[in-house]
Order: C-alpha cells, then structure tokens, then sequence
C-alpha cells in the first residue's frame, strides 16, 4: 500500500476581513477533515484592518486547528510609496498589485455595457431564471474601460471551466470580538424585537440619507440597532465610526428613541445577528451577510450599495422570495445618489418584522436546509470531500496555488 503524500495550500483571500475570514473557515475545515494537508494563508494588510490583529490572536485560543503547526499565517511586505497611489476606482486591484511587483491579467470583452445607458431595459434571455434588470447588474460589467487583450471566440470556448465546490456558508461561529455594551442592550430586549442596520465594510451614507433612516426609525416605533459609519474622505474606500453622531442625526433623535434604540459604530455583525433579540436585518446584500441571515434565519430587508450586492439583492427578492424589497437596483456611484424617503423605509421594516410574515418562514426554512448540508452525508459536506480528493490525487505539485478560491463577495 503506498504512503499517502503531503500536500500544502496557499490561501492568498482579497484584502480585507471580508475575505480573510472565508478563507480561514475553510482552512480550519479542510484541516480537520485530513491530517496529510497543511495550509498556509498569506494576508495582505490594509491600515484600517483594526480587528485583524486581535481575530488572528483568537484563531489560536479557539480553535485547536487553528494552533496546528499544519496551519500557518504569513504577513506579505508591500511597497508604502504605491498604496499611496490608490483611489476608490482601482483599490483592490491596486493594493494587490503593490504586494508583489508583477501581475498577470487576463481580461475578457462584455458585451452588456451597453445597457448602462438604458437601465429600465431588461435581458429577457429565455431561460430558468427570472428576467434580470439591467440597472441590478455588476457594476464591473457596466464599466467600459479597459482594453482585452483576447477575442470572443477564445474567451468563450478557449479553456474549460473549473469544477465548483459549494462547501458551506464559511462563518466565524466562534467570534469573541463582540462589544459588551451591545450585548448588554440586547439582552434587555424581547426576542425578536430588534431590528438590526448595517451596511457591511464600505456602507455610509450622506447626512440628508441619514436623517431619512432616522425618521422612518423613529415614526416605525420598531426597537433599533443601527451601526451609523461616516463616510470616507474622497479618494479613500473606508467609512470610520463618528466621534459625535449627533452631529449628523436629526436634532433630539437619540433623547427620543433611547428606550427604543441603540446607534453604534463598527458592529460585531455575526455576534448581533445570532442575539435572540434580533428579529430583522436592514443588510447590503454582502455575500457574507447574506449567509449570515441564513445561517441564524433572521429575515433580511434589501439595500445594495456597491460590488455584487445589486444582483444578491435580485436572487433573494425575485427567485427565492426571503427578503423585503427596499431598493434592489440602489447604487453608490460617484456623486449619483439616490435619497431614499423615510416613508418606503419604515414600510419596509414594519414589514419585516412582522412576527408570522412568508418571509420569515422561509428563512426558517433555510436555516434547517443550511444546518442540515454541513452534517455528513450533506451537499456541502460531501462537497469539501471531493475537493479534498482532488487535492490529494494530483501529481502535478505538491504545492497547490488557490489564488481566492474561498473569497465570498
């Protein structure tokens, strides 16, 4: 019988906490389910990665994996002079680049950039799916910039796609960076009374948007937590926690609503969204979050801002009918802003957190459906199975480079 061989996997997660998260989940599992496999992750460190350091330290003193000599954390030097470069346009692929001094691309054309100019047109390709608006598309393939240095008929049919895993919602079930004031708060509030806002890593919002969610909170009666960011100066990507959030909030807002709600910073998110108290979550549509929701089965309201969100949004509202439609095509782009009233959103959290709503049944629904893929025997667990298969019988190296292949937007 031959000897089984080692193998080793580099995780190279975007920046971010966002990323690095999913990518250490799915390392502590693949370490746990085979003992020939070892896994190093490299980080990339942004400056306001504050929580970084602290979650690592956690990794060790939780979880036996994670302390594992078959587990390993690596810093990668960057070049100061380039990240002094990056703007809001080209911030991931910028700070990618300045982490190793040469990268190779490969781009290809879209052709729906020209529903940019006509967002009320709808791709009605026949098909399982609903007919998809064009105004909740990506907004990478609206961007028309850029050159491809290849044709459609190779970037089309010139390589074979690669087999894909759906291994588990990838969550920190074990985060202990929760703020004790919070929690202090919600465990004086009912069960499933609170709803929850929070708009993900890069959500903030201008004052005169502010003071339209604090009206429609304050006129909904519902008890609150809202994490409130300031937004970021121009040219920079990362909204920061107010020294003074009356500075901002309609004046008396915080004497009026104090029995009723609780206005933050940055949020623990999971830490909240798994509180008994919480029974609605004003979200992003981040991929996280929205497994997140799932995964605690508290019932979500839509307001996408940037990235992907627009067409997380459009799945959950129009094909699996589990959230309430606030604004599904909203957009953050440039100086375009949406401002949306007080009005639509109080009657999109007086919807929410109805106690007997569909929506909340299917969440419910979902949640048991999630649990149940991660037992054995399960689409997800069988999932991590095959992959770990594959990685054991390649010959090609004993080295696999898996450059994002857990990063969930």
């Amino acid at each position: 019988m031959s000897e089984i061989k080692k193998k080793e996997l580099i995780f190279i997660p975007s920046p971010g906490m966002c990323h690095l998260i999913p990518a250490v989940e799915m390392a502590k599992l693949l370490i746990a389910r085979e003992e020939h496999l070892s896994i190093t992750v490299l980080i990339m460190r942004m400056n306001l990665d504050s929580n970084l350091n602290p979650y690592i330290q956690s990794l060790s003193s939780n979880n036996a994996n994670c302390s594992s000599s078959r587990f390993k954390f690596i810093d990668l030097p960057r070049d100061e002079s380039t990240l002094q470069l990056l703007n809001s346009n080209t911030f991931f692929s910028g700070f990618i680049d300045s982490h190793k001094p040469q990268s190779l691309r490969d781009d290809f054309d879209i052709y729906v950039t020209n529903y940019k100019d006509d967002p009320e047109s709808e791709l009605s390709v026949p098909s399982y799916f609903n007919p998809f608006p064009a105004k909740c598309f990506l907004l990478v393939f609206l961007d028309k910039e850029g050159l491809g240095n290849s044709c459609y008929e190779i970037a089309l049919f010139g390589r074979e796609n690669p087999t894909v895993y759906p291994v588990r919602p990838l969550l920190n079930l074990n985060n202990s960076l929760g703020d004790k004031e919070i929690i202090k708060w919600l465990d004086a509030q009912t069960p499933y009374s609170v709803v929850f806002l929070c708009f993900g890593t890069s959500g903030s919002f201008n004052e005169e948007q502010v003071k339209e969610i604090a009206n429609a909170l304050e006129n909904s009666g519902c008890r609150f937590l809202w994490s409130l960011r300031k937004p970021p100066p121009k040219d920079s990507w990362y909204p920061s926690d107010y020294e003074n959030t009356e500075d901002v909030l309609p004046e008396g807002f915080l004497q009026r609503t104090k029995r009723i709600g609780m206005v933050i910073g940055w949020a623990p998110q999971g830490v909240i969204l798994s509180h008994s108290a919480v029974g609605g979550f004003v979200s992003h549509c981040g991929w996280n979050s929205v497994l997140e929701s799932v995964w605690f089965g508290v019932p979500m309201a839509t307001w996408p801002m940037y990235s992907e969100q627009q067409a997380n949004a459009f799945q959950l509202v129009k094909d699996l009918g589990t959230t309430v439609d606030i604004k599904m095509d909203y957009k953050i782009t440039g100086s375009n802003i949406d401002i949306i009233k007080a009005e639509k959103i109080q009657k999109a959290i007086g919807k929410l957190m109805e106690p007997e709503n569909g929506i909340r049944m299917k969440v419910k629904d979902m949640k048991e459906k999630s649990r149940l893929a991660l037992q054995e025997g399960g689409s997800s667990y069988t999932s991590v199975g095959h992959f770990i298969e594959q990685v054991m019988s390649n010959h090609y190296s004993s080295v696999q480079l898996l450059s994002d292949c857990v990063q969930q937007q």
